[in-house]
């Protein structure tokens, strides 16, 4: 199964990226990829140090700068990494209507914790874990997003997440009737954790439930990580390849 997509990097517009954008497209067009999509991080909570950083017309004209100049070698697309779109609507919606082709929603944050930092083994798992899976069901509930990023992102802190059996199906009951993707993020690996975001496990499940709107990305943040871990792909469910596609102009796009 050849993958010829990284549908979620973050370039120098993500204030935990330094990569620019040529330098991304020179890199996937040497790794063979033909779509590549830049989803760098949005994010309004104030205990993020990135808050307001993002500059969007900047993005944009830096993006199709590139698009243009590698128009006959790859397809470059635009998107977001929003943080709490279900939280901060208004900011939300307004970007949302300068055109993107996709649209990730992730929980990053709950109120002043940020899913990832290690003073979070000093709470209570068991409700840190609860917390974030009710927050990502009312994003993918009420938000107007393409992909759900990193389902299961509190893996990489906690290692075992044994309260996901409870809320499982009605998360992926909620992305398929809403009929949002999901994507097959491997920065995982790259934490330590022999697993994908979202597991195997969890991939097999949306497929068997019906789901088959699947967007791969590395969530690389140096040119380095683009494509990376795709090898772990190919051994999650036979019917996969039938899912797999990206977003252009908003739409799901089957390849």
């Amino acid at each position: 199964m050849k993958i010829n997509m990284d549908m979620h990097i973050h370039s120098e517009y993500s204030c935990d990226s330094e990569s620019n954008i040529h330098d991304i497209c020179t890199a996937a067009i040497e790794k063979g990829l033909e779509y590549i999509c830049i989803t760098d991080h949005v994010d309004f909570n104030k205990n993020d140090y990135g808050c307001d950083y993002y500059n969007a017309e900047a993005y944009l004209e830096d993006l199709n700068q590139c698009k243009d100049e590698f128009k006959n070698e790859i397809t470059l697309l635009s998107g977001l990494e929003f943080s709490e779109p279900h939280i901060y609507k208004k900011e939300f919606k307004a970007l949302k209507s300068m055109g993107y082709d996709m649209t990730i929603g992730s929980i990053h944050w709950l109120g002043e914790h940020f899913i990832g930092q290690r003073k979070l083994l000093e709470l209570n798992r068991e409700d840190i874990q609860r917390q974030y899976f009710e927050e990502l069901i009312e994003m993918i509930n009420s938000s107007d997003i393409n992909v759900v990023g990193h389902l299961d992102r509190p893996k990489i802190i906690f290692k075992e997440m044994p309260l996901i059996s409870e809320y499982i199906d009605e998360i992926l009951s909620s992305i398929i009737k809403r009929d949002i993707a999901i994507e097959i993020n491997t920065r995982a690996l790259r934490k330590g954790w022999n697993d994908l975001m979202p597991s195997k496990g969890i991939i097999r499940k949306y497929i068997e439930m019906g789901g088959n709107k699947i967007v791969v990305g590395s969530d690389a943040h140096i040119v380095e990580e683009i494509g990376a871990g795709y090898q772990e792909i190919p051994s999650i469910n036979s019917r996969l390849i039938s899912c797999l596609g990206i977003f252009q102009q908003d739409s799901f796009v089957r390849l």
